[in-house]
């Protein structure tokens, strides 16, 4: 819990690099595939839009935001279950921070979130999990996501799970 504190306490690195968020990603999900979806019973899938502009952004802040939101993912299906983690270029036309960017979506198949676990999803401290979690991951996500410039938002369904999208703008953040 010390460490997540510190965690929390920390912007993310300035230090900001070009990546390619498919390829990132596509790292990702081959590191924690091993042992995050080890399970038959879970599977990942990745959908990305191929040849997406390059994002200029902190390569630690975007990997440790895909992480914990991949493990939330992962743990709220104990039973097994599916996500899949997609992206996409939007246009500034389309997008609702009027600027183009690139999307993130990742989204399981879960039993979704609770109204009262919804109304309060990203205050440090609040979580339904026992065994050692603070309640700090949300925080965290949503920190960092806001310091790299982008939004995130949730949609969640008790039939049809939950869905985090991420929106990074493509301008210098």
């Amino acid at each position: 819990m010390v460490n997540q504190l510190d965690l929390f306490s920390q912007p993310v690195s300035a230090e900001r690099k070009e990546i390619d968020v498919n390829f990132e990603l596509r790292k990702i999900l081959k590191l924690l595939r091993p042992s995050l979806f080890n399970s038959a019973a879970t599977t990942v899938s990745f959908n990305p839009q191929e040849q997406l502009p390059s994002l200029q952004t902190s390569p630690e802040g975007f990997k440790q935001i895909i992480i914990n939101l991949l493990k939330n993912a992962v743990e709220a299906m104990s039973d097994g279950g599916g996500v899949i983690v997609s992206t996409q270029e939007i246009s500034a036309d389309d997008s609702v921070a009027q600027a183009a960017g690139i999307e993130v979506s990742i989204c399981d198949n879960g039993p979704g979130l609770p109204d009262t676990v919804r109304e309060n999803l990203y205050k440090p401290f609040l979580t339904t999990k026992s065994d050692n979690h603070s309640g700090l991951g949300l925080s965290i996500v949503n920190n960092a996501v806001q310091s790299m410039g982008g939004k995130i938002s949730c949609i969640s369904d008790r039939k049809q799970g939950t869905t985090f999208t991420l929106f990074f703008p493509l301008q210098n953040q």
